[in-house]
């Protein structure tokens, strides 16, 4: 997941950080590895404009359930990254239902991961991804 941050937005459609993350994303090969994620909504529909064959990702820091599926279908996202405070059930199921997958950020703690597992998440943003990995192998 390589994240787009909002403040490296610029009106450069051509050169803008947008088209040179696409053009290395495509140099490495890597179109079917990895996602575009931003909370900028520009950003995103530049990515599907450039390149719509890479998966997009729409961050979400605070937002109703509702919010985060206009915006999803606003930049024809694959999948929401909602923080992980406004995960919920209906958010889950919602996202589901609307056929997008479900991630989430930042979660660090093995005990926090599996608390979240009831989520079915499609990935994680964390801090520490040796940690959770370890935990993961060890059944936690």
């Amino acid at each position: 997941m390589i994240e787009i941050k909002p403040d490296s937005v610029t009106d450069d459609r051509d050169s803008g950080i947008e088209a040179r993350t696409v053009e290395h994303v495509r140099r490495a090969g890597m179109e079917k590895d990895v996602a575009l994620l931003s909370f900028s909504r520009r950003a995103l529909v530049r990515c599907r404009e450039l390149a719509p064959e890479i998966a997009r990702g729409h961050l979400f820091h605070r937002a109703e359930p509702g919010e985060v599926l206009a915006g999803a279908r606003e930049v024809a996202s694959d999948l929401v990254m909602p923080e992980k405070g406004m995960l919920s059930d209906e958010l889950r199921d919602r996202a589901r239902e609307a056929g997008l997958k479900v991630a989430t950020w930042v979660v660090d703690d093995p005990a926090e991961l599996a608390s979240l597992a009831r989520f079915e998440l499609y990935g994680i943003g964390t801090n520490r991804p040796g940690v959770l990995l370890d935990a993961i192998r060890e059944g936690g």
